[in-house]
């Protein structure tokens, strides 16, 4: 999402698959399971015309990091939550909790200052 929400910043979106996964080096059956996703949960859009790929569903500033998880999550790329402990439990909605006060605008701007 931070490479797509970049492009978008830049004017240079949208962002391919097979420059995400250039990018990131994954391969292309996981970004195309996890990139799905996030278009399923609104969080991205891909696009057809002028130009494949993918690009913000919404302004990155609007975008919430604890949603990014979320999807993440649901993709079936995070531990199933059934079986935890109170313990792991309280720590992953601390960590949602944490992710829920960022957005995707402020990442970037932290990235662009270093």
């Amino acid at each position: 999402v931070r490479e797509i929400a970049a492009a978008f910043e830049a004017n240079t979106a949208p962002v391919s698959s097979e420059v995400i996964c250039s990018k990131l080096n994954i391969p292309a059956e996981f970004s195309d399971k996890i990139l799905n996703h996030l278009v399923a949960s609104g969080i991205i859009a891909k696009t057809s015309d002028p130009k494949a790929g993918f690009l913000p569903a919404k302004d990155p500033a609007n975008i919430k990091l604890s949603d990014v998880a979320a999807a993440v999550a649901q993709a079936g790329f995070a531990q199933s939550p059934t079986g935890r402990s109170a313990a792991l439990e309280q720590i992953t909605q601390s960590q949602r909790s944490v992710l829920a006060q960022y957005n995707v605008k402020q990442i970037l701007n932290i990235e662009q200052k270093d």
